[in-house]
């Protein structure tokens, strides 16, 4: 059964993840960093710095996602303002696997809309599995 969640706050998230269970398969999906003119946002100025700023930055995040860090990843995105869209459903999904039992994820790609279409504006992907 499809949920789609607005901004919440990580305690509500906290109370939420009991409805969940161990009988169903779940998927989280969300765009991480919009950068650029067209999104208004540019942390740094460049097309070549911005690449390398956002890597970074999704890194980071990526990191605390395979690492089930729930809590740090929902506060890097909203205290970093990060233009990840779907950072409250990750979280969720973070709650959610260590819940059932996961042990961590592993990145399986990473990818830039630039990759494809360099432009000034782009927005990063990232796929994970857990395990």
């Amino acid at each position: 059964m499809p949920i789609c969640l607005g901004h919440i706050s990580f305690e509500e998230l906290e109370e939420i993840v009991n409805a969940f269970d161990n009988k169903s398969f779940y998927i989280a999906s969300s765009d991480f960093i919009h950068f650029g003119p067209v999104y208004g946002y540019e942390p740094v100025n460049g097309v070549k710095e911005g690449l390398e700023w956002v890597k970074k930055a999704d890194n980071e995040l990526i990191d605390l996602i395979c690492k089930l860090k729930a809590e740090e990843f929902y506060n890097s995105v909203f205290e970093n303002n990060y233009t990840v869209c779907g950072f409250v459903p990750i979280a969720l999904l973070l709650l959610i696997m260590k819940k059932i039992g996961a042990k961590k994820g592993n990145l399986i790609s990473y990818k830039t809309s630039y990759d494809v279409h360099p432009n000034s504006s782009f927005v990063s992907y990232a796929g994970i599995v857990f395990e």
